[in-house]
Order: C-alpha cells, then structure tokens, then sequence
C-alpha cells in the first residue's frame, strides 16, 4: 500500500433497519461519537470491496477522497477505512468518525440481544482479518427545498439523540425536514458544531 493512504477502520455501529431482527442500539449523541473518536472528517467514497474469510463476509473496505478535516491531525488525500456492514455508496459523500482504539463504543448495550449474540459469532469468525475498530458514518446528500438546493446530514432519528435547538445557533425547537425516519440537517450546520468541540 502506497505510503500516502493512510488506514483505519471504521464500523457503522448504528443499526438503520426497523426491523426486531435487526441489531439496534440505544440512541447516540453527535459529541459523544465526535470524543470518542481519533478523527473526524467529510470523505467521499471511491471504491469499495467486500472482506471474506472463507466463505464468511467480514464487512467492507472502503477507499475515499477526504474533504475536510474536522478532527485528528490531517490525513492524506485518500484514506482506507472498513465497515462491519456494507451499504455506504461511491461517489457520496459522508460524516466518518474514525477510531483505531475502539473508544467507549467499543459496545453499546444493545436493546435486542439475539442479533447481538449473532454479531459477536461473526466477530470471531472475521477476527483475523477484522481489527477491532469503531466508528460512525452519516450520509451526505443534496437536498432541494423552495428551488434551493444544499448539503443535508441524513441523521437516523430512532439512532441519533439529535439537540432540540439542533446544531446550528437557532434559539427554540429546529425545524430540520424529516423523512421516513431520517433527519435532514444542513452539513454546514453540523460541520460547524463539530468544530465547535472540544479537540
């Protein structure tokens, strides 16, 4: 590997799906995912392969065009991260919270425990291949309002403990659009806040 690429990992703990098959945690704050991670930064995808040993799918290994730094010390143009789960898309953009020690979400109580029991068998199947690393991502998309168009974080509503006022500096309740169980907020405002963190 090119010297230039720097590598991490990073896991998409946060599980999306509704269903009670699936594995679900309890809500997380934005600031907390932001300490506990190393870094923090907009990446948009370029290539993606899946992680087998064997026959057993071990997650996915993503490649991406940094955007912006918001935390850590500034990596390369490109990074190489993983995911347990596949799914994130090339050519989008996200939020990567990135950690190579695992921070406090190491493991997150789940509300279901079965599909838990499940993950940590496939954990030891994927062990040689699958550092154990956590992190986060948020989707990054254009969102079109009053024949305006702007940069929107897709927060997970039942996944995220998103602040009232929300990230930017209103004063009262946020009026973010919300769809289908995802929270739109502005990625100016969010990048803005993260910054705004303690380092």
């Amino acid at each position: 590997m090119c010297n230039h690429v720097q590598s991490l990992t990073a896991i998409f703990f946060l599980s999306l799906c509704p269903s009670a098959d699936a594995l679900t945690y309890a809500p997380v704050k934005v600031h907390e995912l932001h300490s506990a991670s190393e870094q923090v930064a907009i990446v948009q995808i370029v290539d993606g392969s899946v992680l087998l040993n064997g026959s057993v799918e071990c997650g996915s290994k993503y490649r991406g065009r940094v955007i912006e730094t918001i935390k850590g010390s500034a990596p390369a143009d490109t990074i190489e991260f993983g995911r347990y789960y596949g799914g994130l898309e090339v050519g989008t953009r996200y939020v990567l919270f990135l950690s190579s020690k695992g921070g406090p979400f190491s493991r997150m109580p789940p509300t279901n425990v079965e599909p838990y029991r499940e993950l940590q068998e496939r954990e030891r199947d994927c062990a040689g291949i699958w550092p154990k690393l956590i992190a986060s991502a948020f989707r990054v998309l254009w969102y079109e309002e009053k024949w305006k168009t702007s940069r929107k974080v897709l927060l997970s509503a039942s996944a995220t403990e998103i602040p009232l006022s929300g990230y930017g500096k209103t004063v009262g309740q946020h009026n973010y659009p919300t769809y289908d169980g995802f929270v739109y907020a502005p990625l100016d405002e969010v990048a803005a806040y993260l910054r705004s963190l303690p380092k």
